[in-house]
């Protein structure tokens, strides 16, 4: 049994309002626990970045469900690769909403949590882990 990793960039359709943000993460634990899938969901200025972990085919399978949400556009993987372990085991969904977060507290993506969101952030995959690294590991859920 192959663990896999997965993370999307993906835009949202339209500004998701909080409850919008609440029924995706309420929806998406009730699923990927059935499916022993395990990730984080970033959202900013309607972009979402996600990481998925699990079983390849589950990730796989969580992952083209996504595809067909109308809520996302332009998906992109931007990192996927076999794992010996998973990073974000914690949690079915950890979430948060990044427009809340205090930029100080990150002061190496002041610049992605301050100005626009800039695609050439997405096409680093080595900055997008370490964004997601250090809010697992930071706990701002």
């Amino acid at each position: 049994m192959q663990l896999s990793s997965l993370v999307y960039v993906s835009l949202a359709t339209h500004p998701m309002s909080e409850e919008e943000l609440g029924e995706i993460l309420h929806v998406s634990r009730i699923n990927n626990e059935q499916n022993d899938v395990t990730g984080m969901l970033l959202y900013r200025d309607q972009y979402f970045i996600q990481v998925l972990e699990g079983q390849e085919e589950k990730v796989q399978e969580t992952y083209r469900k996504i595809q067909t949400d109308l809520r996302h556009q332009n998906l992109l993987i931007v990192h996927q690769e076999d794992i010996s372990e998973r990073e974000f085991d914690n949690w079915a969904m950890g979430f948060n909403h990044l427009d809340k977060i205090d930029s100080s507290d990150l002061p190496a993506f002041s610049d992605f949590l301050e100005n626009p969101v800039d695609e050439s952030f997405f096409n680093n995959q080595g900055r997008v882990m370490t964004l997601l690294r250090a809010f697992r590991d930071k706990i701002y859920f």
